[in-house]
């Protein structure tokens, strides 16, 4: 499946400016929670939503211009309307070049205690949701 992803992007129908790794070292799970999201070169948090949620990161759709590597602060609101701040980088940039997602893909700072409990929570919750795509 990954062959024929790959041999369409060749064909030019999908073109993207990509920047960071694009292995995948956690399963990604979709999941839309309200978030509150500053770079450190932005002046100041936007309102936004993720867009897939994973053990070590989470993928943000914004329009925003960020820089690999860049510190980002976050605060997920969780379904129950609680707050969950973590810190990260930005690992991944998604920018295509026609009609498409933009966003950042975020590795979270490692998590201790009840954040780290509050976090794993929510990526269990969105897997219990996840309706597994057919072969």
């Amino acid at each position: 499946m990954l062959s024929k992803l790959f041999r369409w992007r060749r064909k030019g129908k999908a073109a993207e400016e990509v920047q960071g790794p694009r292995r995948r070292q956690d399963l990604r799970l979709p999941c839309e929670l309200p978030l509150q999201a500053k770079c450190s070169s932005w002046d100041t948090f936007h309102a936004l939503f993720s867009g897939n949620i994973s053990a070590r990161g989470l993928f943000i759709p914004t329009d925003r211009d960020a820089e690999l590597q860049e510190a980002i602060s976050v605060e997920i609101t969780a379904p129950d309307g609680s707050k969950l701040e973590v810190t990260g980088r930005v690992v991944h940039l998604l920018r295509p070049t026609g009609p498409g997602q933009r966003g950042l893909g975020v590795r979270l700072d490692e998590l201790q205690g009840a954040e780290r409990e509050r976090y794993q929570a929510l990526v269990a919750e969105a897997a219990r949701q996840c309706v597994p795509r057919p072969r």
